[in-house]
């Protein structure tokens, strides 16, 4: 899969499912459960594209692309959220279980991705 249509089927199921619970969440959970969304699609995006360029890089700049982006974009994120919760009063619980409930789909989906879009090492000989 490409970085595009992974992209794209994020940004669309993120999107799509935000559109039908935001109406039914009040004002202040409605901005939490909005961020944790963006938060988890940016993070998952952010860690598609580093793998997608260290997979044609040499097994150094692939370890450092993956394993960097992952302590870049982690600490990116818990930075976020205790500046959410701690300047702008957004309510934890919303926020976790958003952040939580779209990263999980979303490194499914990730996995996936790259399972179908590597070959296998039968077919790399």
């Amino acid at each position: 899969m490409t970085f595009g249509k992974n992209a794209l089927v994020v940004l669309m199921s993120a999107g799509l499912t935000q559109a039908v619970l935001l109406p039914f969440l009040s004002g202040e959970t409605r901005g939490a459960v909005a961020l944790g969304a963006v938060l988890a699609a940016a993070n998952v995006l952010a860690a598609f594209a580093l793998a997608a360029w260290g997979l044609k890089q040499p097994p150094k700049a692939f370890l450092a692309a993956v394993l960097g982006g992952m302590v870049a974009r982690m600490g990116l994120v818990l930075l976020t959220v205790v500046l959410a919760v701690t300047l702008l009063g957004v309510p934890k619980l919303p926020l976790v279980f958003s952040l939580l409930g779209y990263f999980v789909p979303f490194l499914l989906l990730e996995l996936r991705a790259f399972h179908r879009s590597t070959p296998s090492p039968a077919e790399a000989r």
